[in-house]
């Protein structure tokens, strides 16, 4: 006995520690009637009192291994009535103590295991190895095979009421009938799978088109489609989704809302006439022309219709100064663009064609032409007034041959200048007669002039006889002055 109420302390130890942690036990223990029964007539061992049924007591421990399997693990106590022996065995029968320790392996036969929640009878069958022991009749423990069925109906969750009935082969052979209570502890795996299924099944939302996509997110619920466009589909693969390409069966750009630009020149195939081939937009996608075949595309050539070239945009330009013809007052002559293409041979800010003097450096005041030193001016007005001529004619006298070739050599250094040569004389004689004097003089000075290399271009002559004295006539000396030639100089324009 005290062995029996030792175990049955560890047995409520273990039942306490267990129930302290629910969540993480599969196992039960049980509480049960133990009837011993050997009195049928299968058993063998008749050295018992027959007539009558032992009574006692179970309590075992229940461990869950798997969906159709259960550890059993049951202690039991009972009283049995031992046979009566004569004196030489020293032993006289009476009430017995009767132990026995099984491990047994249930198999489950209801709704696949025995913590089904969903199971009001769960039927077993039960098949183990044990031990019993009736300490004063015999020190020997017996070994058994016990085997049977059983019988759990639930009570209330975690609950059960249970019986047991079973036959113990070898040993001392006998049935045993039990009955009781099941009770178990924590979630049973059925039960948790169960709650699994249950929250997965409230938390997974519905995806109508199985795109991956739950419809409360998915812009288009019943076609599928990609997370990229909110659940909605891009038939095409082009990177545009079908509510916005304007061609959703046929791959295009995001540029062109989804449509093709096959030959990628910008233009998009609905509005290329020339879809398979590089043109441009300006002329609907065709390749350009080139009328004057210089290489340069009409609609980049500025001058279509004449042969240029591509750094002046289609245009010619004939003496490849950098200034088309058409803008270039000096076409076959190069020059610069500062000069409008024309060049400035001397350097001295005129062009050429617009300067008097192109190979020598002057003033724009003068016409590109040097300026005539004040010296030079002085030298050339005191060698006209020395110019004689015969009287009363226009005959140059051989002495004023020296002035008048100084004249023309100063003339021809500064061909920038126009040269008006005018005639003047006195007021002795006919009017008439004077006016023609003096013409005729003056274009004697021209003639001479001409023949020193002076061009008739650039010089003129003139008669003023007596209308423009510069002196007295009354006096000699005045008279003297007033007989003169002038040469007077101006730029030319």
């Amino acid at each position: 006995m005290r062995l029996f109420s030792l175990i049955i302390c560890i047995c409520l130890c273990t039942f306490a520690t267990q129930a302290q942690d629910k969540a993480s036990v599969k196992q039960g223990f049980t509480f049960k009637y133990l009837g011993l029964d050997y009195t049928s007539p299968l058993t063998s061992d008749y050295a018992f009192d027959r007539d009558k049924l032992s009574s006692g007591f179970e309590m075992g421990y229940h461990r869950y291994l798997s969906p159709s399997f259960d550890l059993s693990i049951p202690l039991r106590y009972a009283t049995v009535n031992a046979p009566t022996l004569d004196a030489s065995n020293g032993f006289i029968g009476g009430r017995q103590d009767f132990f026995s320790l099984d491990i047994a392996a249930k198999y489950k036969l209801a709704n696949g295991y025995i913590f089904k929640e969903s199971a009001f009878f769960r039927p077993y069958i039960v098949a183990g190895l044990g031990l019993n022991i009736i300490p004063d009749y015999t020190s020997t423990a017996n070994f058994h095979v016990p085997l049977g069925a059983g019988m759990n109906i639930k009570l209330v969750d975690n609950i059960f009421l249970q019986g047991q009935v079973e036959y113990r082969l070898l040993g001392d052979e006998h049935l045993a009938y039990t009955g009781g209570l099941l009770i178990t502890l924590g979630e049973n795996e059925e039960k948790e799978k169960e709650e699994v299924i249950e929250e997965i099944t409230e938390e997974v939302p519905a995806d109508t088109d199985g795109d991956g996509i739950n419809d409360e997110n998915d812009s288009c619920p019943e076609v599928a489609g990609l997370a990229k466009f909110a659940g909605c589909p891009d038939t095409d693969g082009d990177g545009v989704q079908d509510s916005k390409d304007e061609c959703p069966e046929v791959a295009g750009t995001i540029a062109f809302k989804g449509c093709p630009d096959t030959d990628g020149d910008g233009v998009q195939d609905s509005e290329d006439k020339c879809p398979k081939v590089v043109g441009t937009a300006a002329l609907n996608g065709c390749p350009d022309g080139d009328d004057d075949n210089d290489g340069v595309p009409n609609t980049k050539d500025n001058c279509p219709k004449v042969a240029g070239s591509a750094t002046t945009n289609g245009c010619p330009d004939t003496d490849n100064d950098g200034v088309i013809d058409s803008n270039d007052k000096c076409p076959k002559v190069a020059g610069t663009a500062a000069f409008n293409g024309c060049p400035d041979t001397d350097k001295d800010g005129i062009a050429d064609n617009v300067d008097k003097c192109p190979t020598k450096a002057g003033t724009k005041a003068n016409g590109g032409c040097p300026e005539i030193k004040k010296a030079e001016k002085e030298r050339l007005s005191l060698l006209v007034k020395g110019i004689q001529f015969e009287t009363n004619k226009s005959v140059i006298r051989a002495s004023s041959y020296t002035e008048l070739n100084e004249a023309a050599a100063i003339l021809n250094k500064y061909s920038g200048y126009f040269v008006s040569i005018e005639g003047h004389t006195d007021n002795v004689g006919n009017d008439a007669n004077n006016m023609k004097l003096s013409e005729s003089r003056a274009k004697a000075c021209y003639d001479y002039l001409i023949n020193k290399g002076i061009s008739t271009s650039r010089m003129s002559y003139k008669g003023y006889g007596e209308t423009q004295p510069k002196a007295d006539n009354g006096t000699a000396a005045g008279r003297a002055e007033n007989r003169r030639v002038e040469l007077k100089l101006m730029p030319i324009k």
